[in-house]
């Protein structure tokens, strides 16, 4: 049986926030994600331990930086149309969450740059303008990874009309949480005991948060035509037996033969259905381990290349990371073929921060394929990693003049443009 195609999510009737405001304001009630906000918030009791400045500095960033994890999964769950709060999961993109806060923080030091005395009036607007534009630089950043365009004030700007007017309720939104939450820090304190007024004010912070980030992904989710947003449908492998898996019998008669000293047979009985019929992921889960357990490295590397594009289709991105690296250690020049596949893979491996893999997988390509009308594409994102993640500034200037030289009537051609003269200016992009 052929692996069955992902449901379309295009087609689950999520409602735009300005179409529902309240389901979009039930969303940090619903249960999955009104535990998480309680659990964090009850958490910040620690804080106020008397273990030192330092330990106590340290148990804030673990907390909001594992709390930040969950907002990113919050706005993308939202981006790609998905009604349902996620759970909390350990395996959450910590890079995504570590560049939000770090954003977060500049953002606030540009509002105290704001409220100096001399810039007066102007001052005032500069905060309220930084506020407006906030949703604008996190989505920036966790579209793109570009901590530096994140803080360009020209490209909040972009960003605010390439979403349209109902940027503006989500700016508002912001903009409001924001003061809200300068009003609890600033007024809120001492009007209740230290050990109830923190958690407290800590579970209405964390629920404005979650609740920015869910409308966020809510408008990327319906602006995902105008400004190129790509949907990642998600499918749940079968997590209960009973919940009977097509291939659920092959896999119940491999795993007894292998128990009985014959995982080769077994494995060579599974690849027969795979080879003439496909077979579903978990199908294909067990054929893995049993070739494992059989030291067939070969054939491990062989499926593990038509796997990973099968991984990649069915938007399981997470699986395909974890089986391109594998693949990777086996042979360090690996790269997918067709070579029109290299791109989703690495925008696939960039989103969820893998940032090393995605550096080797364009590299392998650049030099498997030195011809291919990608290479461009291939090249501003490496570039931008390696700016980004890597402070290799040489680098991504080099792979930008390479690409250049070899393709000067590449339709990217003047992106590679921009990057290089911005990189001349002194700034990434």
């Amino acid at each position: 049986m052929k692996i069955p195609q992902p449901p379309s999510v295009a087609a689950i009737p999520v409602l735009a926030f300005w179409q529902d405001p309240r389901a979009a304001l039930r969303y940090p009630l619903q249960s999955a994600a009104l535990s998480t906000i309680a659990l964090f918030a009850a958490l910040r009791i620690l804080e106020l331990l008397p273990i030192g400045f330092i330990p106590v500095l340290i148990v804030h960033l673990v907390i909001s930086l594992s709390f930040y994890r969950y907002a990113v999964a919050v706005l993308f769950d939202s981006a790609d149309g998905k009604a349902a709060a996620p759970e909390y999961a350990f395996g959450l993109d910590q890079d995504q969450a570590w560049d939000q806060m770090k954003l977060q923080f500049l953002l606030l030091v540009l509002v105290v740059f704001g409220s100096l005395d001399y810039l007066g009036r102007w001052g005032l607007v500069w905060i309220v303008f930084v506020g407006i534009a906030t949703p604008a630089a996190t989505i920036s950043l966790a579209l793109q990874r570009n901590l530096w365009q994140a803080l360009n004030p020209l490209h909040w700007l972009q960003v605010m009309f390439a979403f349209g007017a109902p940027y503006l309720v989500v700016g508002g939104v912001a903009l409001a949480t924001a003061g809200l939450q300068f009003f609890l820090q600033a007024w809120g304190r001492g009007l209740l005991p230290e050990f109830v007024g923190e958690p407290l004010r800590w579970l209405l912070t964390n629920t404005l948060l979650v609740l920015n980030f869910h409308l966020m992904g809510n408008l990327i989710f319906h602006s995902r035509e105008r400004i190129g947003y790509r949907i990642q449908p998600e499918i749940a492998l079968p997590a209960r037996r009973h919940q009977s898996d097509p291939d659920q019998g092959l896999i119940d008669a491999a795993r007894a033969l292998a128990a009985t000293g014959e995982a080769a047979t077994a494995s060579a009985r599974i690849r027969e259905q795979i080879d003439a019929h496909g077979g579903t992921v978990a199908l294909h889960e067990v054929y893995r381990e049993l070739l494992m357990q059989s030291n067939a490295a070969d054939e491990l590397q062989r499926h593990g290349e038509k796997y990973l594009l099968i991984l990649l289709a069915q938007g399981l991105n997470q699986r395909a990371a974890v089986l391109f690296e594998g693949l990777l250690r086996r042979d360090p020049a690996f790269c997918p073929t067709p070579a029109e596949e290299i791109q989703p893979l690495a925008q696939a491996l960039a989103r969820l921060g893998a940032s090393q893999l995605t550096l080797q997988l364009l590299k392998n390509a650049l030099q498997r394929f030195p011809k291919h009308r990608a290479g461009p594409d291939h090249a501003l994102l490496a570039a931008r990693l390696l700016i980004d993640k890597q402070g290799d500034v040489a680098a991504a200037r080099k792979l930008l003049l390479d690409q250049r030289e070899r393709f000067p009537e590449h339709p990217r051609r003047a992106d590679i443009d921009r990057l290089l003269a911005q990189l001349e200016a002194g700034f990434p992009s």
